[in-house]
């Protein structure tokens, strides 16, 4: 072998094994839901921040990539990125319908929770003095004080089709969880079933809604806690395969690194 075929064998060993290959991306951009979502995506002055933020921007340090943050109403979050316009979106329950949209991170044939960006979960609310009752299958004396049947849900959100399921009546009129527990306060609805999280914190805000609303206590389905995911696009996928796995792994990596846990720690004591 000549000097000259060394050097060109060195050079495409190089390139091939350099992290700054072409199968790497130089950007992505991942959407997600314009809507806050305490702790996870928060709008605020300046941009949106939150736990799955913080996580992303540990990702963007990791692989030396800028990664593009975009605000959408969900469903327009999910068709952008199914015509390939955005890479992918967060954070995505899994719904295998959404399976048209984009892709999850799989392992073995099986939906990987272990590589999620977070956990979370539904909470059913109620006022203070509702007859209320579910025992995971059947809703009963769902009804408010002035007579309305209702439960209040985010319009779009995964619960909506597992809630159905019990023939209930269902007002998804809004995506705002605030706008939701104010129905609740004010007697439109006769329950919410709302994230959790954020639900907590904007009743915790509101002393009103603190002497009035009460979770009710169930860990049956479908209000327990779950995996979201960071979803790619099928064309992002398609294109960058491998990435696209070691993309998942590094989410479970960050989301359990010291980093994370202190900028989590951070965030709370704000």
């Amino acid at each position: 072998m000549n000097f000259r075929s060394i050097i060109l064998t060195f050079i495409l060993i190089f390139f091939y094994s350099s992290p700054y290959a072409e199968d790497q991306p130089t950007q992505i951009t991942l959407g997600h839901e314009d809507q806050n979502a305490y702790p996870w995506v928060l709008e605020g002055i300046g941009g949106y921040s939150g736990l799955d933020l913080e996580l992303i921007d540990l990702l963007q340090d990791k692989f030396g990539i800028k990664i593009k943050t975009v605000g959408y109403p969900w469903t327009r979050a999910l068709v952008t990125m199914q015509r390939g316009d955005i890479d992918g979106v967060f954070a995505a329950s899994y719904k295998p319908e959404r399976e048209k949209y984009g892709c999850y991170p799989f392992k073995g044939g099986k939906l990987d929770g272990d590589r999620r960006i977070h956990t979370s979960g539904y909470s059913l609310y109620i006022l203070k003095g509702s007859n209320l009752k579910f025992d995971g299958d059947k809703f009963e004396n769902l009804v408010s004080g002035i007579g309305v049947t209702d439960i209040g849900v985010q319009r779009s959100f995964s619960i909506i089709p597992s809630l159905e399921k019990f023939d209930v009546s269902l007002n998804d009129s809004s995506a705002d969880p605030g706008h939701i527990l104010n129905l609740l306060f004010h007697k439109r609805i006769a329950a919410a079933a709302i994230q959790a999280d954020r639900a907590d914190q904007i009743i915790a805000a509101k002393p009103l809604y603190q002497k009035e609303i009460v979770k009710y206590e169930t860990d049956k389905k479908p209000f327990h806690q779950k995996p979201y995911f960071i979803m790619l696009s099928h064309q992002f996928v398609k294109r960058y395969p491998e990435f696209s796995e070691t993309f998942w792994d590094a989410v479970e990596e960050v989301r359990n690194s010291s980093e994370y846990r202190q900028r989590e720690t951070e965030f709370y004591d704000l």
